[in-house]
């Protein structure tokens, strides 16, 4: 018995300087990370600038390309408009010459029209 005695106390007192070696350890973990969370916090402190920054030069660019875009929209829009109003000045033409070279064949195709649209309702 005097043999499981003595094995036992050494298991004990190295139990005890793991314990304390695990207390340190973990106080040292804490600061570390303590450490770690500053120094994040300064990096971002850092960077806050830059990002604000580039997001109002983005931000403008994207306004200044929506611009250009809505320029470029209105006019093709005006060019469109120019383009209706050529085609019917160009059939208006078309019908007058029409009604004085052919009245009877115009009116005709007028009603012919007329009575197709009317069938499509």
């Amino acid at each position: 018995m005097a043999n499981d005695d003595r094995t036992a106390a050494p298991s004990t007192a190295s139990s005890s300087g793991s314990q304390a070696g695990t207390k340190n350890s973990t106080a040292q973990d804490r600061m570390e990370l303590d450490s770690l969370r500053r120094q994040v916090s300064e990096l971002g402190a850092q960077v806050q600038p830059f990002l604000s920054e580039s997001a109002g030069t983005t931000l403008r660019r994207a306004g200044d390309a929506a611009s250009e875009m809505v320029s470029g929209v209105g006019a093709k829009g005006r060019e469109a408009v120019e383009g209706i109003q050529e085609v019917k000045d160009n059939l208006a033409g078309a019908i007058d010459a029409s009604l004085k070279n052919r009245p009877y064949t115009t009116l005709a195709v007028a009603f012919g029209l007329g009575f197709l649209f009317a069938r499509m309702r």
